[in-house]
């Protein structure tokens, strides 16, 4: 019974060195004190890998007096914000991208609900199934 656990835990141990392609890990931003961890795993039954992404940040702490300077100078440096995010055609647009990036919607879907998304929509469904 030893035996067949010590085999066993071999085979887990050397299907684990023997692979091919990044699996979990960490990417360290030393500038910027960030760092992005990563997990990845081939697809069954095909060669895609699909990898899942987390971005940390480590910032210092903010000061509550500081919090309506630091706004009203992002207020003053992006104007258009604000309207760009209330405007709900410009909404369903972004809201679009996020859902074929996140694979939430098909690109099909994207394309019915925004036709102004692309110009050439056979083109547009060629690119977006390569980023995928």
């Amino acid at each position: 019974m030893k035996t067949l656990i010590m085999v066993a835990v071999g085979m887990v141990a050397f299907d684990a060195v023997a692979t091919d392609y990044p699996t979990n890990g960490m990417l360290y931003n030393q500038q910027e004190d960030s760092s992005l961890t990563y997990s990845c795993g081939l697809q069954p039954g095909q060669q895609r890998l699909r990898c899942e992404f987390l971005q940390t940040a480590v910032r210092k702490k903010a000061k509550a007096a500081d919090l309506k300077k630091k706004l009203d100078e992002a207020r003053k440096n992006y104007p258009g914000a604000v309207q760009e995010f209330s405007d709900p055609k410009e909404c369903n647009m972004m809201g679009a991208w996020l859902g074929m990036a996140t694979g939430q919607i098909s690109i099909d879907d994207a394309l019915a609900r925004n036709p102004g998304i692309a110009t050439d929509a056979t083109k547009f469904k060629e690119g977006m199934v390569r980023l995928r």
